[in-house]
């Protein structure tokens, strides 16, 4: 009789949930997902939409929604090492080198509208009990 193991062929490029604080400030954790991303098409066209806000004119605001396991943890980890981290950090060189393999324009489109400044990130942990306000300079506040 066949077993299922033999029927399902994991892929072990896609990795398991994200807790965006925690493994943002794992440094290990942080920058072995870094290494490994490989984006997927909807992932780069929806971090090129984000990485919008760095242009000097967009007073906008991004929501990032999408249905349950489809990668948004992901994305936002991606988004907070991107603006945190230098371009030439090891991590970032292979961000930026995955990326080429699927989008070579694109890669160099994300890399160059990144500079090479660093941005404070201060990532929000929800559920902590607090007031919006409270939390956002939580956040700030360990940034």
């Amino acid at each position: 009789m066949t077993k299922i193991q033999e029927l399902v062929d994991i892929k072990s490029g896609y990795a398991r949930y994200v807790n965006l604080v925690q493994t943002f400030n794992d440094e290990t954790e942080n920058r072995a997902r870094m290494e490994q991303y490989m984006p997927v098409t909807s992932h780069r066209l929806a971090f090129e939409r984000m990485t919008r806000a760095l242009y000097p004119k967009d007073d906008r605001v991004y929501l990032l929604t999408g249905s349950y396991g489809t990668g948004k943890s992901h994305l936002c980890l991606m988004l907070a090492n991107y603006l945190s981290l230098k371009p030439d950090d090891p991590e970032m060189v292979a961000f930026f080198d995955n990326w080429a393999r699927r989008d070579a324009a694109g890669a160099e489109k994300v890399r160059n509208l990144r500079g090479e400044g660093r941005y404070l990130v201060a990532l929000c942990e929800y559920g902590v009990g607090d007031d919006f306000d409270s939390m956002v300079l939580r956040a700030i506040g360990r940034a």
